[in-house]
């Protein structure tokens, strides 16, 4: 599950695109954020909400 853009990394110095947690557990810890680039996200399944 994405829920952050555009994160730091400290571990690397990197910036990422997105940062994402395991569903459906969500945010647990540090430790167990994933960080991700567009390349590594074959699927979409939801957007969230928007507005009309």
């Amino acid at each position: 599950m994405i829920y952050g853009q555009n994160p730091l990394r400290v571990a690397d110095g990197k910036r990422y695109r997105y940062l994402g947690c395991f569903y459906p557990e969500g945010y647990t810890s540090d430790d167990e954020n994933v960080f991700l680039g567009p390349k590594q996200i074959e699927k979409v399944y939801h957007l969230g909400y928007k507005k009309k």
